[in-house]
């Protein structure tokens, strides 16, 4: 019974310290849903994602988190664009 307990406890842990453990991956889930509902468009500026303040996206390094996550397993790509001074990030959709 107490190795049941033990098996229990582990799995909450592992919930609580999922974020500290794996960063960036419940910012790509949120974020791929967004993608999934229509609300991130192709060659939308990252920018524009962070600043919508969405649930585990709000911050710059919330998102580009998320855009990391979800690039490798080549859900996204993220393109640099240079403007002029500037250097913007464009958020591309995986042609497949």
């Amino acid at each position: 019974m107490a190795a049941a307990w033990c098996d229990f406890l582990e799995a909450h842990a592992r919930k609580i310290y999922a974020m500290e453990l794996f960063p960036g991956h419940e910012a790509a889930i949120s974020l791929a849903k967004k993608i999934r509902q229509g609300g991130v468009k192709d060659q939308q500026s990252v920018k524009d994602i962070y600043d919508k303040h969405w649930a585990g996206l709000s911050t710059p390094a919330a998102t580009y988190a998320a855009l990391d996550v979800l690039s490798g397993s080549e859900w996204v790509r993220i393109e640099s664009l240079e403007t002029g001074k500037n250097h913007t990030f464009l958020y591309r959709n995986q042609p497949e």
